[in-house]
């Protein structure tokens, strides 16, 4: 059985890809994602309790993602090189997740057979929060908790033979007045009527019990 794992990589896009991300969505996901799903949509997000359990997201363009995709399958440095399964395998369009100040996301799994959070913070600070944190024990998770601080151009990317319910992760709290911006690309991802993750039971008292949110 393939560990479960996440592995942390750096420089996984062209600087040219990564600029233009950056410069595109970084400080721009409300605004962007005001266009996608409206205003409305946008006013309650920012009113809700939403805003301190989930990120504002948006998708990214279609140029965007068959460029990533171009670029994760012919970098012989990754572990997606070369692998035309990926090609056909995207279970949701790439997005972008954007993390504002006292945002978090509680500790939950996803089944995929593989996955991508890319960091596209030019700047960040170790005591700014915000940090991916992956357990390697979901029994015994506060001794095994590994953390990654965003880093520009680097994140995590896991390849697994067939669909598998991942390691435990979650998104420590942002405590600086930064947004924390991320791609994420799922493969696979399984699409149970918009749920995106599945939380432990003895973690769901974290969600806001007046929020629906995408997961179980």
């Amino acid at each position: 059985m393939t560990e479960k794992k996440f592995t942390f990589y750096e420089n996984i896009l062209s600087k040219e890809l990564i600029e233009e991300l950056h410069n595109y969505y970084c400080g721009n996901t409300l605004n962007l994602s005001a266009k996608q799903h409206g205003q409305d949509v946008v006013d309650w997000y920012l009113a809700s309790d939403a805003r301190g359990v989930v990120p504002a997201t948006v998708n990214l363009t279609s140029d965007h993602q068959m460029r990533i995709l171009d670029e994760l399958y012919s970098n012989k440095n990754l572990p997606l090189y070369k692998n035309k399964k990926m090609l056909r395998g995207l279970g949701f369009p790439m997005r972008i997740n954007n993390f504002l100040p006292g945002g978090t996301l509680p500790p939950h799994t996803d089944t995929v057979w593989a996955s991508l959070t890319l960091f596209l913070n030019k700047e960040w600070k170790e005591e700014w929060g915000g940090q991916f944190v992956w357990y390697k024990d979901e029994d015994t998770e506060q001794e095994n908790e590994i953390a990654y601080t965003p880093k520009y151009n680097c994140g995590m990317i896991d390849v697994y033979d067939d669909m598998t319910v991942g390691a435990m992760h979650r998104v420590l709290e942002v405590t600086h007045d930064i947004e924390r911006c991320t791609v994420q690309a799922f493969f696979g991802l399984k699409n149970t009527g918009g749920q995106i993750g599945q939380i432990p039971d003895k973690y769901k008292h974290l969600l806001p019990k007046n929020v629906t949110l995408p997961y179980k």
